[in-house]
């Protein structure tokens, strides 16, 4: 019988002051070991360097991602006691998404991407009619001299 599987966000927080390459190994390390253990992988969201709120284990920054993905509950467990185990992670977050949860997170991501789409092409317009106005003042520039 499968095992069942659901989603999941998987926040990890890495020490922020690591170098890029030994934050490229753990996130290639989990995610190869996700795949090894039946896990689909969907999105992994390099989030980034980010000021701590308060200090964990004197450490003022960290490194934030996050792993959605459909795995069975067992594996989750295992890879939980993983986290505690890696000196490299200083915090993690394992978050069970319903489908309805996850339908809703799509359609803002899509919404968003639509939005900032829309703000690009406004500020192309603005650039492109910036220029056309200079190129038109030096044009007038000229033929008056």
């Amino acid at each position: 019988m499968a095992k069942a599987k659901r989603n999941y966000e998987i926040y990890i927080i890495l020490d922020g002051n690591s170098e890029d390459p030994v934050i490229e190994d753990i996130i290639t390390k989990y995610e190869s070991w996700l795949k090894k253990n039946e896990a689909e992988i969907n999105i992994i969201d390099k989030i980034g360097r980010r000021r701590l709120a308060y200090a964990i284990k004197r450490i003022q920054n960290g490194y934030y991602i996050c792993f959605e993905v459909l795995a069975p509950a067992e594996i989750i467990a295992k890879l939980e006691r993983a986290f505690k185990l890696d000196d490299n992670v200083i915090r993690h977050l394992t978050v069970l998404m319903s489908k309805q949860e996850l339908r809703d997170k799509n359609e803002h991501i899509k919404k968003r991407a639509a939005i900032i789409a829309k703000v690009e092409a406004d500020a192309k317009e603005k650039e492109a009619i910036a220029l056309s106005e200079s190129v038109q003042v030096e044009n007038k520039d000229i033929t008056e001299a």
